[in-house]
Parts: C-alpha cells; sequence; structure tokens
C-alpha cells in the first residue's frame, strides 16, 4: 500500500467486474492480493507465473489470455 493511504475497508463498493492480474513474484504478494480480490464483490484474482510486478513484460502470453478471458466473459 501507499504510505498512509488505506481504502481496503471500501473495496467493497465496487461493485464493477473487476481483474486483479499480479506476478507470482509480484512485490503485491498473490496472498495480499487474494485478500483484496475477496473484498471486492465481483472481484476475481488472476496469478501470473513466472512475473513479476511488471507481468504484462514478464508473460505477455498468459496475461493477454486472462485478460481476453475476463473481458469476453
Amino acid at each position: 500500500m501507499m504510505s498512509g493511504w488505506n481504502v481496503s475497508d471500501k473495496l467493497y463498493r465496487i461493485k464493477t467486474p473487476t481483474l486483479i492480474l499480479v506476478g507470482d513474484q509480484d512485490m503485491i504478494s498473490p496472498k495480499k492480493a487474494r485478500v483484496m480480490a475477496d473484498k471486492l464483490p465481483n472481484g476475481k484474482l488472476e496469478i501470473i507465473p513466472d512475473a513479476t510486478h511488471v507481468s504484462l513484460r514478464d508473460n505477455p502470453e498468459y496475461f493477454f489470455q486472462q485478460l481476453n478471458q475476463f473481458l469476453t466473459n
């Protein structure tokens, strides 16, 4: 989280389907991302294998596969 800035207690207000993409080696741990996704009423978490915080660069094939699947469902 950004220093002193935390809105996790308000995530339940976001009703829009939301995809959280996080690398398996991300600086934001998959465990923390799961907590965030679980607080979103329509949240979905995808963990990108072999990826850091820049999962789009590290594993673009998997990243775009997950993004396209989310957007077309």
